[in-house]
């Protein structure tokens, strides 16, 4: 651009480009004389900032004619909203080169529950930051399969404001909320967060209740055909699901929704005559668990798909010795006094051909049997009580069975607003976590959610634990 006389008396020069990203940019300021020599040049230095979140604006302005949400502000402007390529890494990594179908939007804001599918209300405070999408470094579980990519991103507040919105002042810390709009539906069933701590995944889940602030992930179907279009996602500052775990006005947040692997849990509730009923139904399981002496164990095995060679395994009960088995239709029992009962049962492939291992029939005097792993039944020492092996029945896998930790299940749920309500009130009426009734209270909130979040720290917690996290005085 030559600088005219009317430049010069101006003191000022407009230089048209083509419109530039974020970044440092370097210009040349050059004198020539009238033959065209070079007398002297110098750099000129211009760093353009837009709305810092990490996405280029020639990106957010590449789909959905340059804004996602249709609020009439382009995405590239706005600090709480970025639009950008999100259903896979190599997608992410081609920009703007990307399919336009490719684009969704990572979005500060709130999501009503009586409203779930409407326009998301932005936190006019909220900076996202440094948003980015992964591999997973580390594997998830063994029951778990990834279903997207990871989503990485921060979210702090914007320059000049003094914090990010606290969407819940009745809770301790700054609750926030992101959500991830995604533009073609993804099959999930949970959402997890990476401890870069432990190195390890976790469940983050909510109660799915968009009326409350607790942390955790909701997962919406917008448009009614089962699969995942909205993930918002409830964040406090220093909370389990800030990985920097420190109350510093930064949130950070990896997370990825995933899909139970295959094979549904099957519940084990094990009855005041000491056998044990499965079934897949937590509704059943909870309606077991509340009889006098019944205990809710948590999960026994998987039920297998008719895919991974299931068939229906159904309940049947023998009045005589008050013992429940379990067979597919034609299948003969260990006495013909059984009778076939309504349950949801389980699904298993037939001994030696399933996925899995296999599970046999132990057989006492008194007619009462137990299907186990023989490594099961050695632990719990059924041959010197009287069982007998008489072979395997079925196959299946356990990667979805876990022992149901009473203390565990609440501390993992502390932030959610509906269990510590109940922890509270269960402390008027007992005095220990082992109570009977304590344990038969917090068996049936499990079930009813039908939601497994983790158990604390890695393993059995304590009713210290409790304490520590409710502020209650209970004793094991």
């Amino acid at each position: 651009s030559p600088v005219t006389q009317e430049d010069a008396d101006a003191g000022q020069i407009d230089v048209q480009s083509i419109q530039l990203d974020d970044g440092t940019y370097e210009f040349i300021a050059r004198i020539i004389d009238g033959n065209g020599d070079l007398v002297a040049e110098a750099p000129v230095h211009v760093t353009i900032v837009t709305d810092r979140d990490g996405v280029q604006p020639s990106i957010e302005l590449t789909a959905n004619n340059g804004d996602f949400n249709q609020d009439g502000i382009a995405d590239w402007r706005q600090n709480n909203v970025a639009q950008l390529p999100i259903t896979s890494v190599e997608d992410f990594i081609a920009g703007s080169s990307a399919p336009s179908t490719s684009f969704g939007a990572i979005i500060a804001g709130d999501v009503r529950q009586d409203a779930p599918a409407a326009a998301i209300v932005l936190d006019p405070s909220a900076q996202l930051l440094d948003l980015s999408l992964t591999m997973p470094a580390v594997p998830v579980p063994d029951n778990m399969v990834q279903a997207s990519v990871v989503f990485n991103f921060s979210v702090t507040a914007q320059d000049g404001d003094p914090g990010i919105q606290d969407l819940d002042a009745s809770r301790a810390g700054v609750q926030t909320r992101v959500v991830i709009e995604l533009p073609q539906g993804v099959n999930a069933t949970g959402y997890v967060k990476f401890d870069s701590a432990t190195q390890s995944w976790f469940s983050y889940m909510d109660d799915g209740n968009l009326a409350t602030y607790d942390d955790g992930a909701t997962l919406l179907d917008i448009n009614g055909d089962g699969k995942v279009d909205r993930v918002v996602i409830t964040l406090t500052d220093g909370g389990v699901g800030d990985d920097d775990h420190t109350a510093n006005g930064m949130i950070t947040d990896p997370g990825m929704l995933v899909l139970a692997a295959a094979g549904t849990p099957v519940y084990d509730v094990k009855l005041a005559s000491g056998d044990h009923y499965y079934t897949t139904s937590a509704v059943e399981a909870a309606n077991l668990a509340q009889g006098s002496g019944n205990v809710f164990m948590g999960a026994a095995f998987d039920s297998l798909s008719a895919a991974d060679g299931g068939h229906t395994m159904l309940a049947n009960f023998n009045p005589f010795t008050m013992d429940w088995y379990f067979a597919k239709t034609g299948d003969a029992m260990p006495y013909v006094c059984y009778e076939a009962k309504p349950g949801a049962g389980f699904g298993a492939a037939s001994a030696g051909q399933g996925p899995g291992t296999d599970y046999h029939l132990f057989l006492n005097a008194n007619g009462m049997t137990q299907l186990v792993t023989t490594a099961q039944a050695t632990s719990l020492g059924l041959a010197a009580q009287g069982y007998a092996d008489k072979g395997a029945i079925f196959n299946t896998t356990a990667t979805g069975a876990f022992a149901f930790d009473v203390e565990g299940y609440l501390l993992a749920n502390s932030s959610n607003q509906a269990v510590r309500d109940l922890v509270h009130t269960l402390s008027q009426q007992y005095a220990h976590t082992s109570d009977a009734g304590f344990v038969d209270a917090v068996e049936h909130d499990y079930l009813a959610r039908v939601q497994l979040t983790g158990i604390a720290h890695g393993g059995n917690a304590t009713a210290a634990d409790v304490n520590a996290a409710f502020g209650t005085t209970f004793t094991a």
